[in-house]
């Protein structure tokens, strides 16, 4: 069996040779390794991607699930909703999946959603009589 920097390596040269770009970052004290410059990976999953445990789809599924596990769902909605103007702005709102625009969609009435309880809430708490130190 192979060293663990030995596997790592191995999975960047078998990515790169499949024309992926892969670059070593830091962060918090944390080794991960950009690839394309769109998803991270650790280093227990590179050496994984190295012995076939996991292929670079399933890779990226990974990367997501740890994205949404670690981010906030106002945090996702702002990205889905940047995504859309993205591609709106550029003429491509047409050509997305039907999945991301139903994602949109559903990301538009939770931040509607959100916003109104805000309201709510702050109109609430602004009122005269929801005061409690009269």
């Amino acid at each position: 069996m192979a060293h663990s920097k030995e596997k790592i390596e191995a999975a960047i040269r078998t990515l790169n040779a499949q024309g992926h770009v892969v670059e070593t970052q830091m962060q918090d004290g944390k080794t991960w390794f950009a690839i394309d410059g769109r998803m991270r990976a650790s280093a227990g999953e590179m050496q994984n991607l190295a012995d076939g445990v996991y292929s670079l789809a399933e890779l990226e599924e990974l990367f997501i699930q740890r994205r949404i596990d670690n981010t906030s769902p106002g945090e996702l909605a702002e990205e889905v909703i940047n995504a859309w103007a993205v591609n709106a702005q550029a003429g491509h709102a047409k050509d997305l999946t039907r999945d991301f625009k139903d994602v949109a969609e559903r990301t538009f009435e939770y931040r509607n959603a959100t916003q109104w309880l805000d309201n709510q809430r702050t109109g609430f708490t602004s009122h005269p009589r929801a005061r409690t130190d009269c």
